[in-house]
């Protein structure tokens, strides 16, 4: 069975059980694309995905952009500023000729121009390519996930010869938004063993992936450094399951900005307990005390 076609059931349990209930809607929601009216070939053109929902909450929607790979070029997939807040399946630029894409918003969301990911494109040559979405899925914020009716209105790209150079990607100095890692554990997921779930959103240029370390210790700036900084995507398998590891996840965005969560050891190690230091603590003092005793002692005779 082919992955896209096992999104639709997982958006619906995931609806399910982030949804409130409202009112329902029998307008189409349509998928829409904002891009310039002509892009220069060989050189990289930002495209914009969005959504109108018309009017209707939607809490889910998922899809898979196709192109012609020989006509058209996806160097990246950027997320900033989308209305999805949780993907199942993040964006991401490839040559296949695909790009699928898979997410939530709890809470739902109504509007006309709801922003979902931007691909920078490069056009191989002068002409016209297109780029449209294949298998659209929107599903409502109504408490039971249903799917309503999608439309989509495919993207031309008219690619035309220039000489000008290329413009320069704005930039981005500010870090993903702050996230906190829950570490949770179900028997229904990885046989049960403790994950760590974590998502935040990048408004600038995107995120583009998560890192993990664990640590038996706590790392300062200059170990972080030098840590051995795994990528790593949600749910996250610990490593560490007896939970006495500090655990480090930091999200990196498109231009390099980082934002660090620190998980603290939720078990504490036995030889860091104070009962384990007071049960040694006791003997060492009684046995000082008789040593200094006898020492004194043996002072005293030879006197």
């Amino acid at each position: 069975m082919r992955k896209d076609t096992k999104i639709l059931p997982a958006l619906g349990c995931l609806v399910v059980f982030f949804g409130l209930f409202s009112a329902t809607a029998t307008n189409a929601a349509r998928f829409y694309w904002e891009a310039p009216a002509e892009v220069a070939a060989g050189q990289a053109t930002p495209v914009t995905l969005f959504l109108d929902t018309e009017n209707e909450s939607i809490n889910a929607l998922a899809g898979t952009i196709t192109f012609t790979p020989a006509a058209l070029s996806v160097t990246e997939a950027s997320d900033g500023n989308s209305l999805v807040n949780f993907w199942l399946e993040r964006p991401l630029p490839n040559a296949t000729g695909t790009v699928r894409f898979a997410g939530i918003t709890p809470g739902g969301f109504p509007g006309s121009a709801a922003r979902i990911l931007t691909l920078v494109v490069v056009p191989q040559a002068p002409g016209k390519t297109t780029l449209t979405i294949t298998k659209p899925q929107v599903l409502r914020h109504d408490g039971a996930g249903t799917a309503t009716s999608v439309t989509v209105a495919p993207l031309t790209l008219t690619a035309v010869a220039t000489t000008t150079a290329p413009a320069l990607p704005p930039v981005d100095t500010e870090p993903p938004e702050p996230f906190t890692p829950i570490v949770t554990r179900d028997p229904n997921l990885l046989d049960n063993r403790w994950v760590l779930i974590f998502s935040t959103p990048d408004k600038g240029s995107g995120l583009a992936r998560y890192e993990a370390v664990e640590s038996r210790r706590r790392l300062d700036d200059s170990d972080l450094a030098t840590a051995p900084w795994a990528e790593v995507a949600s749910p996250y398998l610990l490593r560490d399951q007896s939970l006495t590891s500090f655990i480090y996840v930091r999200a990196v965005d498109h231009q390099g900005n980082l934002r660090l969560s620190l998980v603290a050891p939720l078990v504490r190690p036995w030889y860091t307990k104070w009962p384990f230091w007071g049960i040694l603590g006791i003997p060492a003092v009684l046995l000082g005390s008789i040593w200094l005793f006898l020492w004194k002692r043996r002072k005293i005779i030879r006197t």
